[in-house]
């Protein structure tokens, strides 16, 4: 990989998934390969639109590619199943090379070994520049990600398009999702099963109970207006310093007549409480870990900011539903691999994005500070557990720059190890 150029590398991956799933085909226009590699060119170069991108590929690649075949091949339902096929392997397939390289930020918590965790949530983008009005009014196109927790890497992508609904509800999504996780079972690596990090708007206590049986749990914080009916307090290691904020743990039912777990939890920082609802028992799993897997969650957040600052995605490419899907996996396709090739950068090059993370550590010492002036401290998950970082904007830049040139991710270490020193 080393005398590899980064435009090899992504090439080299996009092959090696495409010839592991079924979906793929063989077209004369525009080959399933030249979709997902010029769908990922996109992503990263920050065009403002189709005909800018394919000008700049024309004029940078000596690659001539018709707009409208391009856009004929977004709308093709059959390359949306095969983008959706070919991102569910390439994850599979980093994150295992990533968690071989010791890329797995969960792995010093011996309550989770066993599994895959997830946070869930929606973001939205604007609309296609020739969208349709629904009643006179233009309505965003919103997507459902799925993120790994352990690994940085976006897992699915849920597109919510549906020309009968002004605003699609995320969790049936997330629904139809689950329900294909627990007809597969648990993953080999994850034998324990599946542990999703939700908001409050995927609380459903009937599929919760449904979806246990399958070793799929759920965790959240309670809504403000329910009212869980406490059946009994279960006792848990208070001394423990991972269940420091933890004042109670309850087992509780509802309306519904299906139980689940309630933790009452006070920040040791700031002293607010707070109170999480989980579909897993809490004696296998530390209830002071289960509030810390629900703090993670906003690892999303940061991804989606990513997503739309640093990629500039902010904007569908086209109106149908097929053209989101692919849109989607691409997108998630190219953050993956800027996801993994910071750690080859790492691992083979001992080269660290240093000004991100000096920056992490400022913040948490000054939170840290803060808290011991006025007699607190922090929750030790937060020390104990390192942190995802994100992709910080100037690493991005020098993959963009070096996407397409002919220099070998070797003579590129000079380039990279200088965005890594400091902001520009």
């Amino acid at each position: 990989m080393k005398e590899q150029t980064l435009q090899e590398i992504l090439n080299q991956m996009i092959g090696y998934c495409l010839d592991h799933v079924r979906s793929t085909r063989t077209c004369r226009g525009l080959s399933d390969h030249d979709l997902i590699y010029l769908g990922m060119l996109r992503v990263l170069n920050r065009c403002s639109s189709g005909r800018d991108h394919f000008q700049w590929v024309e004029e940078n690649l000596d690659c001539e590619v018709a707009t409208s075949t391009f856009f004929d091949a977004l709308a093709s339902e059959r390359r949306s199943r095969m983008c959706a096929d070919v991102s569910a392997c390439l994850f599979t397939y980093l994150e295992k090379l990533i968690r071989q390289a010791n890329g797995d930020c969960l792995q010093p918590l011996t309550d989770l070994q066993g599994y895959s965790i997830y946070a869930v949530d929606g973001t939205c983008m604007e609309h296609a520049t020739h969208a349709t009005r629904v009643d006179g009014k233009y309505y965003p196109d919103n997507t459902v990600y799925i993120e790994s927790l352990r690994t940085g890497l976006l897992a699915a992508a849920l597109p919510l398009k549906d020309p009968d609904k002004k605003r699609p509800h995320e969790f049936p999504a997330l629904r139809r999702a689950v329900e294909r996780m627990a007809e597969q079972g648990p993953a080999p690596a994850f034998p324990k099963g599946t542990i999703i990090v939700a908001d409050r708007a995927y609380i459903n206590t009937a599929f919760w109970a449904q979806i246990s049986r399958h070793r799929v749990y759920m965790i959240t914080r309670t809504k403000e207006n329910m009212r869980p009916v406490k059946c009994a307090e279960i006792a848990f290691d208070r001394t423990d310093e991972d269940n420091a904020g933890v004042q109670h743990l309850f087992l509780v039912g509802g309306n519904s007549g299906y139980t689940h777990y309630v933790i009452d939890y006070t920040d040791p920082e700031t002293h607010d409480t707070y109170q999480y609802m989980t579909s897993i028992d809490p004696t296998r799993i530390k209830p002071g870990v289960i509030v810390h897997l629900y703090r993670m969650r906003w690892q999303i957040e940061t991804t989606f900011n990513t997503i739309k600052r640093s990629l500039c995605q902010q904007k569908s490419w086209a109106n149908s539903k097929a053209a989101t899907t692919i849109q989607s996996h691409i997108i998630l396709m190219t953050h993956n691999f800027l996801r993994y090739l910071e750690l080859v950068l790492e691992h083979d090059f001992d080269l660290v994005d240093r000004k991100v993370r000096n920056k992490a550590e400022k913040r948490l010492k000054k939170r840290r500070d803060n808290a011991s002036s006025i007699g607190r401290c922090l929750p030790p998950l937060l020390s104990k557990i390192p942190r995802i970082t994100r992709l910080s904007l100037q690493f991005i830049r020098t993959v963009r720059n070096f996407i397409c040139r002919n220099i070998s991710l070797q003579k590129l270490i000079p380039r990279f190890s200088k965005t890594y020193r400091a902001y520009r």
